[in-house]
C-alpha cells in the first residue's frame, strides 16, 4: 500500500519503524529510539513509501525511487529543534549521506530505507 493512501499517523508510524530496524546504527545520534522517530519523522518523502500492512498495522516499509530522486529530506531546524545541538549535529552530517544518492543509469530503480517492525 502506498504510504500516503495510509492516512492520519502514517508518517509517525514509518518514523517508529525507521528507528526501531536501524537504531543500533543510529544510536550515536540518540539514544532514545522514541525521540528519534520523533525527530525523524518530518523527513520522509511519503510519495515514495510503500508499506506492508498486518491486521490494519504498518508492519514494514520500503522507499522505491529513481536514481536521481530522494527518498529523505531533512530540515537541519526540525533536527536541532528535536535533539538539541550535539544530536542535532550528528544527526544533519548523518542524513546527509542518506540523501545523496551514487550514480545510476536511468533505467534503474531503487529500494532503499527497508525496515520492518519485529
Amino acid at each position: 500500500m502506498r504510504a500516503p493512501d495510509l492516512g492520519a499517523g502514517a508518517r509517525e508510524k514509518i518514523a517508529e519503524i525507521f528507528a526501531d530496524a536501524f537504531h543500533g546504527d543510529l544510536k550515536a545520534i540518540c539514544a532514545d529510539r522514541e525521540r528519534l522517530a520523533r525527530a525523524c519523522a518530518h523527513m520522509f518523502v511519503l510519495g515514495h513509501f510503500y508499506a506492508a500492512v498486518v491486521d490494519g498495522e504498518i508492519a514494514g516499509v520500503i522507499a522505491c525511487l529513481r536514481p536521481e530522486e530522494h527518498c529523505v529530506r531533512y530540515s537541519r531546524k526540525e533536527l536541532f529543534r528535536r535533539l538539541g545541538l550535539a544530536g542535532g549535529l550528528r544527526a544533519s552530517v548523518g542524513f546527509k549521506y542518506l540523501s545523496k544518492n551514487p550514480k545510476y543509469p536511468p533505467e534503474v530503480g531503487l529500494g532503499a530505507q527497508t525496515a520492518s517492525i519485529e
